[in-house]
């Protein structure tokens, strides 16, 4: 009577709550050091190397990535938790029972293959535990309360029933992912895979707008360890293979609202449709400081984090197109800054500089190396800054925080667009000092031979500068076609003859 009376005691002070996922590499497990008298010694004859405490009914199973975790095949329990520990397993039984009591106080009947996953809490709080069930046959994840579904704010609109199922498959493959051994993979789920990638590989190959969240290269790769996956069999490491892929493709396409009424078809369309965004007055008041070019590092920043994801290609893009500017720009500012250093060197006399234009002369000279510096630093800082292999969520975390609820990232493209416009700033100073060199001089024949070959040169310069605005808007036009070549000579003539031989 005391031993029931403790059971139904301590069941009533075990509190379960519900979770999608566990947190198998966020437990931080110190292991103790060796002692200095520690000698490793396995005793003769030894051929069995079982695990000392393991409870009766349970599978230890280590995951390909070397994870340990337990299976008890007759409940289908999974969990990450020490049962080896007595009183570990004696919580986890006490989760068990506690569940097992909702589910016939609520009368549900769940699946004969369903599966359960307990997960202790990660605080030293012991009597409080976590759980899901994964349903098979429909691909979702089961609780029994109310649960907020974690990754809906994630999205700027309201997801419907359907578009929800992508996110819980998502959930579902990654649970698979997490606990392969013993899972009874249907031969349809890899088969399903290799269609999802041959026709993401097909769709990159022939849009530029794909909302494929991998590179070709990357999907080819995927593809053939999916195929090598499926030719292998039915083992724990082709199944966590084709969970893996699954769950990550299943995430985007509740993040584009797959199948739904406006979903996103393009990498770079809103589902909010052409929302025209408000420029701050810090933006207004620093780009034409900047010759305009935060408005360029804004529209790519834009591209980039539509309605607030970012995929893998595009922060990879971006990412290394930034780069690529700001080196450019520092190398631009190195060669202008060594060129000042020799022109300040020379003496004024040896310009034919007088004195009223000196000192203008020096300012001006002066101000172009100071741009350069600033350039050269702010260049460096930001690269290094956006250097190594940052993850998309951190991306998208970063640029969720450099947010404002009424400049958005208009402070961002400002600080991006500095490394290119004090390297501007520089360059037309040191243009402006080159043109006192030119003109300074009191003979009017050098005077007007130099105002006609700058007039030439300059309009040259324009002109170039014109055509490659004008161009570069039109190559980065990324809507998805084809490109058919035209018809030749020889077929419009067999085409108009059958046409006419027809009318005859």
């Amino acid at each position: 009577m005391s031993s029931s009376t403790s059971s139904r005691t301590s069941v009533s002070q075990v509190q379960v709550l519900p979770t999608h996922s566990v947190a198998r590499y966020d437990r931080n497990i110190v292991l103790p050091f060796q002692p200095n008298d520690y000698q490793c010694i396995i005793p003769r004859k030894t051929v069995d190397f079982p695990r000392e405490g393991l409870p009766e009914g349970w599978v230890a199973c280590q995951h390909p990535e070397g994870g340990l975790y337990f299976f008890d095949k007759q409940r289908r329990l999974y969990t990450d938790a020490n049962i080896c520990d007595s009183e570990v397993h004696a919580q986890l039984e006490n989760c068990v029972m506690y569940l097992r009591d909702r589910i016939s106080a609520d009368d549900l009947k769940l699946p004969s293959d369903i599966d359960i996953v307990l997960e202790p809490s990660s605080t030293q709080d012991c009597s409080t535990w976590f759980y899901y069930y994964a349903n098979h046959n429909n691909k979702t994840l089961l609780w029994l309360d109310d649960y907020e579904l974690p990754g809906s704010s994630e999205l700027t609109t309201i997801p419907s029933l359907t578009q929800l199922k992508h996110q819980m498959e998502h959930f579902y493959w990654r649970h698979v992912e997490y606990f392969p051994h013993f899972q009874d993979l249907h031969p349809q789920a890899a088969v399903d895979l290799v269609g999802i990638l041959l026709f993401a590989i097909t769709d990159k190959l022939t849009s530029a707008s794909s909302t494929a969240t991998h590179s070709i290269a990357d999907l080819k790769t995927m593809l053939d360890s999916a195929e090598r996956a499926k030719a292998l069999g039915e083992n724990e490491y082709s199944t966590a293979i084709i969970a893996r892929l699954h769950s990550s493709f299943a995430h985007t396409r509740f993040l584009n609202c797959h199948g739904e009424y406006g979903a996103r078809l393009e990498k770079r369309q809103s589902v909010h449709g052409n929302v025209r965004r408000h420029r701050s007055y810090l933006v207004r008041l620093t780009a034409p400081l900047l010759f305009f070019t935060p408005y360029s590092h804004l529209r790519s920043i834009e591209k980039l984090w539509v309605d607030g994801t970012v995929t893998h290609v595009s922060w990879i893009h971006f990412r290394t197109e930034l780069t690529a500017g700001w080196q450019k720009s520092i190398t631009y500012s190195a060669f202008l800054f060594i060129a000042n250093l020799i022109f300040l060197n020379v003496p004024s006399d040896a310009l034919s500089l007088s004195g009223s234009v000196n000192t203008p002369y020096l300012i001006l000279r002066s101000s172009s190396m100071t741009c350069l510096i600033g350039s050269i630093f702010t260049g460096m800082i930001l690269s290094w800054q956006y250097s190594g292999d940052k993850p998309t969520a951190a991306a998208a975390h970063f640029l969720h925080s450099k947010s404002h609820p009424t400049r958005e990232l208009d402070s961002l493209a400002v600080l991006h667009a500095l490394p290119y416009g004090l390297m501007l700033w520089g360059a037309m100073t040191f243009i402006s000092t080159f043109g006192i060199e030119c003109f300074a001089s009191m003979e009017r024949s050098r005077t007007y031979a130099m105002a006609g070959l700058w007039a030439v040169i300059g309009s040259i310069v324009l002109w170039s500068a014109y055509e490659s605005i004008r161009g570069r808007i039109l190559l980065t036009d990324e809507k998805s076609y084809i490109v058919e070549p035209l018809p030749s000579q020889k077929d419009i003539s067999q085409k108009l003859k059958s046409i006419s031989i027809e009318r005859s």
